[in-house]
């Protein structure tokens, strides 16, 4: 999981938020949904959410 939240990010380093998405999506389901808490990922999601205006 660490693996694709970090391909995540640097596609959104790329602005390349389709892909970020993807990985981020991926990540998501690899560690079993909401955990209740801020990790690298949902900083991921909430950098993909303000940087595209809630587009993906």
């Amino acid at each position: 999981m660490p693996f694709y939240t970090s391909v995540a990010a640097a596609y959104c380093d790329l602005g390349d938020y389709a892909a970020a998405k993807r990985f981020a999506d991926r990540a998501y389901g690899m560690q079993g949904g909401s955990k209740g808490y801020t990790t690298e990922l949902s900083l991921v999601y909430r950098r993909i959410k303000t940087e595209t205006g809630d587009k993906y």
